[in-house]
C-alpha cells in the first residue's frame, strides 16, 4: 500500500481538546485503504459526546469507500451508544476526488444511517460543491445535509442542530458557553483569514502557471480545452448507463480529471434516476395489468367513464352481458343512453357535484 509519509495528520489526532469549542477529543483513529497502490486515508475522532469529526486524504474509489464505511460503522458501534444521536462533521480540504460509485455509496450510507441527526461538510473544493448541490436536489435526505466554509461554522451549526434536536436536555449554561462566544470566534476567524486572501490568490496563480502565460496564450489554451470538453459531453449517450472514457490527452492532468469526475457523477445520478423511473413504470404496468385482468373477469359490471369526452373508455365482460350491447358499440356511446330517465337524472346531478369538488354519499 502506498502511504504518503508527508501527510500531516488532522489536528484532532494530537490534541485532547478542541481549542475552538472547548469540547474533549477522544478515540482518535486512522483508516487506511487496503487496495494495491491505494493511498486513501482518513482520520476520525469523537468530539464531545455527540459529534464525529473526520478528515480524509487522497482519492477514494468504490472499494476504499466500502472499507471506510465499514470502519465508520465499527467506530460508531464501539464508541457511541445506540441511544445517542450523532452529528457527522467532515473536513474535505485534503480529499482529492472520488469516483461516482464511491459517492453513491457515501450518500446512501449517510441517508440511511438512523443514528445521524445531520451531516455537516466544510472546506469543499469546487467539484464536491457540485456533487453536494446535486445530491441535495435529488435525494430526500437533503434537509439533514449541510455545507459550510470553515470548521468554526461547522461546529456552530452542529451545536445549533443538536440543541434543536434535544432541547429538553440542554441547559441554559450550555447555551451560554457555546453561544455568543463561538459566534464571535467564528467572525474573528473569518475576518482574519480575509487579510491573507490577496497573497493566497497570488500563490494560486504561481502554482497554476497563470503568471507565466500571456492572456492570448491562455485564451487559446482555454478554447482548445473547452472544445475538447464539449465534444466529450456531446459523445455521452444519456439514455445508456455508464460514462464513456475521455481521450487520454484530456485525462492526463489532475484538473481535467476532476472535471470528468464531476461529469461522471452527474451521469451516474441520472442513470440512477432513470433506473428508478423504469422500475416504477414497470411496477405500474404490472399493477395496471393485474387490475385489468381482475376487472375483466369479475362477476360484476364495470365501466370506465371519461368525464371530459362523455364516453365509455373500457368495459368488462360482465357489463357487456348486462347491457346487451357489443363492446365496440359501448365504446362509442354516452353511458347516459343506457340509463332510465330517473337514473340519468341522479347520475347527472352526482357527476356535477363530483366535478365541482363536492362530496357525495355512497
Amino acid at each position: 500500500m502506498r502511504i504518503d509519509v508527508n501527510r500531516k495528520p488532522a489536528w484532532f489526532m494530537s490534541l485532547d481538546r478542541c481549542s475552538y469549542s472547548g469540547l474533549p477529543v477522544t478515540y482518535p483513529e486512522t483508516f487506511a485503504g487496503s487496495g494495491p497502490g491505494n493511498g486513501f486515508r482518513a482520520d476520525m475522532a469523537l468530539l464531545g459526546d455527540n459529534f464525529i469529526i473526520m478528515k480524509a486524504f487522497g482519492y477514494v474509489n468504490s472499494c476504499a469507500e466500502s472499507e471506510l464505511l465499514a470502519f465508520m460503522d465499527d467506530f460508531i458501534n464501539r464508541h457511541c451508544p445506540a441511544s445517542r444521536k450523532i452529528i457527522y462533521i467532515e473536513d474535505y480540504s485534503s480529499l482529492q476526488g472520488a469516483d461516482a460509485e464511491a459517492r453513491k455509496k457515501y450518500i446512501a450510507y449517510l441517508k440511511n444511517n438512523p443514528i445521524l441527526i445531520a451531516v455537516i461538510l466544510y472546506n469543499l473544493p469546487f467539484i464536491f460543491k457540485i456533487s453536494f448541490n446535486l445530491a441535495r436536489k435529488l435525494h430526500v435526505y437533503a434537509l439533514r445535509a449541510h455545507a459550510v466554509d470553515t470548521y468554526a461554522q461547522a461546529v456552530d451549526l452542529a451545536l445549533k442542530l443538536l440543541e434543536r434536536s434535544s432541547a429538553s436536555r440542554n441547559t441554559a449554561d450550555d447555551k451560554t458557553a457555546f453561544g455568543p462566544e463561538m459566534k464571535n470566534r467564528s467572525r474573528r476567524t473569518m475576518s482574519g483569514s480575509g487579510r491573507f486572501f490577496p497573497f493566497c490568490r497570488l500563490a494560486a496563480e504561481f502554482k497554476n502557471g497563470g503568471l507565466f502565460f500571456s492572456e492570448s496564450a491562455k485564451r487559446r489554451l482555454s478554447a482548445r480545452c473547452a472544445e475538447k470538453l464539449i465534444q466529450y459531453i456531446a459523445s455521452i449517450d444519456w439514455k445508456t448507463p455508464g460514462t464513456p472514457l475521455p481521450e487520454k490527452t484530456l485525462f492526463d492532468d489532475f484538473s481535467s480529471k476532476k472535471v470528468f469526475d464531476a461529469i461522471s457523477f452527474i451521469k451516474s445520478e441520472i442513470d440512477a434516476l432513470m433506473e428508478e423511473r423504469a422500475a416504477a413504470e414497470n411496477v405500474l404496468r404490472e399493477s395496471e395489468a393485474r387490475y385489468r385482468l381482475l376487472v375483466k373477469h369479475v362477476k360484476a359490471g364495470f365501466l370506465e367513464y371519461g368525464y371530459g369526452t362523455g364516453r365509455i373508455l373500457a368495459v368488462n365482460d360482465e357489463f357487456i352481458k348486462m347491457s346487451g350491447y357489443p363492446e365496440e358499440e359501448l365504446l362509442s356511446i354516452n353511458p347516459l343512453d343506457l340509463f332510465t330517465k330517473e337514473s340519468r337524472k341522479i347520475f347527472s346531478e352526482r357527476l356535477t357535484r363530483i366535478l365541482s369538488g363536492e362530496p357525495i354519499s355512497q
